[in-house]
């Protein structure tokens, strides 16, 4: 279990692909049995899937906010900080996620 933050800046590796930015943190938060894994992420964000070569600095910047989202779920998160919760309550998996997650905060209106 741990803490995860999604800082506004996003976080992620811009010059490796969508699937090496997942597969890099996936393999850092190997530890026990995922709440969240990467078939959950392509699942939750399928743009993502369809992108998996794709430089993630040549995304648009909402996809690159799904990829650091996507990201900052795997593992065992117990919580999930956002910098910015307004940057991602547009996305319609925001349910999906925070109901996987024991403890959540849904973005404010």
């Amino acid at each position: 279990m741990g803490l995860r933050l999604l800082p506004e800046g996003r976080g992620i590796f811009p010059d490796l692909s969508v699937a090496e930015n997942i597969d890099v943190v996936a393999a850092r938060n190997a530890t026990g049995k995922p709440m969240f894994g990467i078939p959950d992420v392509y699942r939750l964000f399928p743009v993502l899937d369809e992108r998996r070569t794709t430089r993630a600095g040549s995304l648009s910047g909402g996809q690159q906010q799904m990829l650091a989202l996507g990201v900052a779920i795997l593992g065992t998160p117990a919580a999930s900080c956002w910098t910015n919760p307004r940057s991602v309550s547009h996305l319609t998996s925001w349910s999906a996620c925070s109901s996987r997650s024991t403890t959540s905060a849904s973005p404010t209106p």
